[in-house]
């Protein structure tokens, strides 16, 4: 007997057996295991709260709403000093934003002309030469999969 025919009739028999079975009480364990664990606690909404808990809470929500429509015109009158001199922190600081775009729209300029000059001259052939290389490798994939891998070409 050569050793393809002991390598055809070894796989025969193997194809034969049958496929592993789990044992008729691994169900049952593993629903036991499941209904043995802790059920996971769940945030509770706030109709669930305690009545003096939801009592406390719509009181303290009432307090706020009306300390800040009667503290409303106290910081309006304190904050508007500060207010009239947002124009000037604005002025100082939108002086380095301008700057910095001008620098950009330069920047920008400076690569279309790099582009122009220097990429897109050989942009085309790059790409070409980047769909040969992907043909290639899809190609080269394809035979070492029929080749090695056991397709059509192995048996």
């Amino acid at each position: 007997m050569t050793p393809a025919d002991l390598e055809r009739l070894i796989d025969r028999e193997l194809k034969r057996l049958p496929g592993p079975r789990a044992p008729q009480t691994l169900l049952p364990r593993v629903m036991a295991a499941v209904a043995r664990q802790a059920p996971a606690r769940t945030p509770r909404g706030w109709s669930s709260w305690p009545r003096r808990a939801q009592a406390a809470s719509v009181a303290a929500l009432l307090l706020f709403a009306i300390g800040s429509h009667l503290s409303g015109p106290a910081i309006g009158a304190a904050a508007a000093p500060a207010l009239s001199r947002g124009a000037e922190a604005i002025a100082v600081v939108a002086a380095p934003v301008q700057e910095a775009a001008a620098t950009a729209r330069v920047l920008g300029a400076a690569a279309s002309v790099i582009w122009r000059l220097v990429v897109e001259p050989f942009a085309f052939c790059a790409l070409v030469m980047l769909a040969a290389m992907c043909a290639a490798c899809v190609t080269f994939g394809l035979l070492l999969s029929r080749v090695a891998l056991g397709g059509a070409l192995h048996s």
